[in-house]
């Protein structure tokens, strides 16, 4: 109609003849008002979409109409096929819509034209038609000649309708000529594929068809990365998505069936089972067992042309070590045979192997191949060559594999605990190396190295299975007890004193010496010693209160003293974000003009910071030197606020180690009479904890701010320099960040340390 209403032309529904009584009637659309068309279509047809009717025209301007909606605005003609709406465009591409998956999503607004819909470029042309039941379609070229096209999405659905009927050869040959990826065939129906792997394979029928599916497998769903189209297939019929490992589930099931089957005509095949799942050894010695249960012609051909054909798979030189490694020296001279090595190297390399031991000819060959623990292990074989034997497991450090190669009893295996345990002692694991020495019963070298562990308790044990006499073993733990002491394990020092050295006052004053108040004052009441307190506890317990105050006051003042700086840096910084922010929009405006002057100071500096990196690389040694002088306290350095923040971390973990014994020391001080230095050590210590706790959300929250703060360099005020200008300053201001251990904040434990008396 000359106003743009859509009328239908109704016919009888029996007789296909007009019907008189309602002969024209207003087009409805899918709200029930009349369909009007704003501008005339030269094209119109009609197209079902879920068995109902749709109006579908196309006007001069390209406009594209299902309906009352415009899906495409660029259409130069379209075609009607069995399951697609083809399309042409002005930009030269075949549009293939499915009618039952695309338009109606199209109509909705659920679908975008251009990322969303399958489409392949053409010459600029028409569709002239396309047949149902075929992949063809007929083009007319701008210089009228005509072309026939297969488009890929019509291609792939009818392959899926051949793989729904189970035709896999129909399915196989149209991929392989169109090249589609031959994982479909699997892909588009897994748990069908391998329940009718017998059809596929008799279907195919070619070996050279089944290698060539075979070698294309590849551990990834084609349907899900490749062809949308038939992912939308699968997920309409709900079908199982492809399994990960679907190589080897593949190779097996083709495997299982062509084992069973015993045709030579498959050999190949069966062949290419094995090597594309890397079990090339196993295809080999497959191989092997064919030439030598068959020697007639036929089966010593077919090999040959196996061989030819494993070859083609993998490299030469590759193979010949894989046959080596089956110790098969046949089957290896037979690949060394196709190589191009001359026949004098590898003959004489196989004439020496033959007449080894067989035992020492695999460990020849496992050395050849570096497979060191098969050799170890084929060489504690051979009892002649221990000392071969040795020489391996030091070279390659095989010492647990070697444990495990003889019995407990033979003498061998305790050999080889005496050279671990000497591996272990070089390696400074002290404790395993007196292990390893009592497992071979070298029990002196055992006391070696629990001495050097400062194990004392294995120690004394290995004294007692030395028959130590009484005064060796007060000797030896007097020595422990310097050696503990040296360590600062006064606790373990003094017992050794007191039950075996028995010299009880210089265990009382080892006690003292580390602090141990409460245990020296119990062995002191124990031993009826309180002399000792006079002569050694007082002096002591006092130098030790003036070494808590000035060390509280130094830790106080140096608190203080990053605080405050790290303070006055944070807002230094802050104050040049914000003048850099107010600089960056005055600039703005003259952004357009100066660009390229600034692009190419920007490409300039940049290459300077590139060529500057490659000159300054740094070798190990002197990067390790450069990690240590990573965070400098000097003012103006670079990272100076970093180098507060270690500093402050490392102040609260002195502080939270002295936690532990602090209110001990209080305790004494008050059973000697001091509560006057208590209560003022007592102060110092409350003082410098209700510091630290009111500032720690100050200093280790400020990071979290900055960090989220950074986002706003980016913005509709933000320009390409701009936001370069301001990575750049952030990586210069913070080459390391608060994932530095040494930046984090500590563990800081809520106890209480003080003493209700003494508040």
């Amino acid at each position: 109609m000359t106003d743009g209403k859509v009328l239908r032309l109704n016919l009888d529904e029996t007789s296909n003849l007009l019907n008189s009584e309602n002969l024209l009637t207003s087009w409805l659309c899918d709200d029930g008002k009349n369909l009007v068309l704003p501008q005339p279509c030269t094209n119109i047809s009609i197209i079902s979409i879920h068995d109902k009717e749709y109006f579908l025209g196309l006007s001069e301007r390209y406009n594209l109409f299902c309906n009352d909606h415009v899906i495409l605005s660029n259409c130069t003609s379209y075609t009607i096929h069995d399951e697609f709406l083809l399309i042409t465009t002005t930009d030269n591409t075949l549009k293939c819509l499915l009618k039952d998956w695309d338009l109606p999503a199209l109509l909705k607004n659920k679908l975008n034209v251009l990322t969303d819909i399958l489409s392949q470029r053409i010459e600029k042309s028409t569709i002239i038609t396309s047949s149902n039941g075929s992949t063809k379609v007929i083009l007319q070229m701008p210089r009228g000649n005509l072309e026939t096209i297969h488009p890929r999405p019509l291609m792939l659905s009818h392959i899926c309708k051949h793989l729904n009927k189970l035709q896999y050869r129909e399915a196989f040959d149209l991929a392989k000529v169109h090249r589609i990826d031959l994982n479909l065939l699997f892909d588009y129906n897994p748990k069908e594929f391998l329940e009718n792997v017998q059809a596929v394979i008799e279907q195919i029928g070619s070996p050279s068809n089944l290698t060539l599916f075979l070698a294309s497998l590849k551990n990834e769903d084609v349907c899900a990365t490749m062809y949308p189209l038939a992912l939308k297939k699968k997920q309409k019929t709900e079908i199982s998505p492809s399994p990960d490992n679907k190589i080897i589930v593949v190779c097996d099931a083709f495997r299982k069936y062509l084992e069973k089957k015993n045709d030579n005509k498959f050999f190949l095949t069966l062949m290419a089972t094995y090597a594309k799942k890397g079990e090339t050894e196993d295809a080999l010695l497959r191989l092997q067992f064919l030439k030598d249960t068959n020697k007639d012609k036929s089966t010593q051909e077919l090999v040959d042309k196996a061989l030819n054909f494993l070859l083609y798979l993998v490299d030469v030189n590759e193979l010949i070590d894989i046959a080596l490694g089956t110790y098969n020296l046949e089957t290896a001279l037979m690949v060394s045979q196709k190589s191009q090595k001359d026949p004098k190297e590898f003959l004489e390399f196989y004439n020496n192997l033959l007449k080894m031991e067989e035992n020492y000819r695999k460990y020849k060959i496992d050395m050849h191949l570096k497979r060191y623990k098969k050799a170890l292990q084929h060489l504690s074989k051979c009892e002649d060559k221990f000392a071969e034997f040795l020489a391996l497991m030091k070279n390659q450090r095989l010492y647990t594999d070697a444990l495990h190669l003889f019995p407990s009893t033979h003498p061998h295996r305790m050999l080889v605990w005496k050279e671990y345990g000497r591996y272990l002692m070089e390696k400074r694991y002290f404790d395993e190396a007196g292990l390893a020495f009592i497992s071979c019963g070298k029990n002196e070298r055992a006391l070696m190295a629990y001495k050097e562990s400062l194990n004392w308790q294995s120690v004394l044990q290995c004294a007692v299975d030395l028959n130590y006499s009484d005064n060796k073993t007060v000797a030896l733990c007097q020595e422990m007890s310097e050696k503990l002491k040296s360590n600062h394990r006064y606790l373990d020092a003094a017992y050794l004193l007191e039950h075996y050295v028995k010299d009880i006052e210089e265990s009382i004053v080892t006690l003292i010496e580390g602090c141990e108040w409460n245990s020296a004052l119990f062995v002191m009441s124990k031993y009826r010693r309180k002399d000792i307190a006079e002569t050694h506890l007082k002096p002591a317990l006092l130098e030790h209160h003036v070494y808590l105050t000035t060390h509280l006051g130094q830790l106080s003042n140096d608190f203080h003293k990053h605080y405050e700086r790290l303070k006055f840096l944070r807002n230094q910084k802050q104050q040049q974000s914000e003048l850099a922010d107010f600089v960056r929009n005055r600039e703005d405006d003259l952004f357009s003009e100066t660009s390229s002057i600034i692009d190419d100071a920007s490409s300039y500096a940049e290459s300077k910071s590139i060529t500057g990196s490659i000159l300054t690389k740094k070798s190990s040694k002197s990067r390790r030197k450069h990690e240590l002088k990573k965070y400098r306290l000097k003012e103006g350095s670079p990272n100076e606020d970093l180098a507060h923040l270690a500093a402050l971390s490392e102040i609260l973990r002195k502080v939270e180690a002295m936690k532990d014994s602090f209110s001990d020391t209080l305790k004494t001080l008050i059973q000697f009479s001091y509560e006057d230095k208590a209560k003022s050590l007592q102060t110092h210590m409350c003082a410098l904890i209700k510091e630290i706790e009111s500032e720690i959300p100050n200093i280790w929250c400020h990071s979290e701010n900055s960090n989220s703060s950074s986002d706003l360099r980016f913005g509709p005020d933000s320009t390409a320099n701009s936001i370069a200008a301001s990575i750049n300053q952030e990586q210069k201001s913070s080459v390391s960040n608060i994932r530095d251990p040494a930046l984090a904040a500590p563990h800081w434990r809520n106890i209480d340390v003080t003493l209700q008396m003494l508040r």
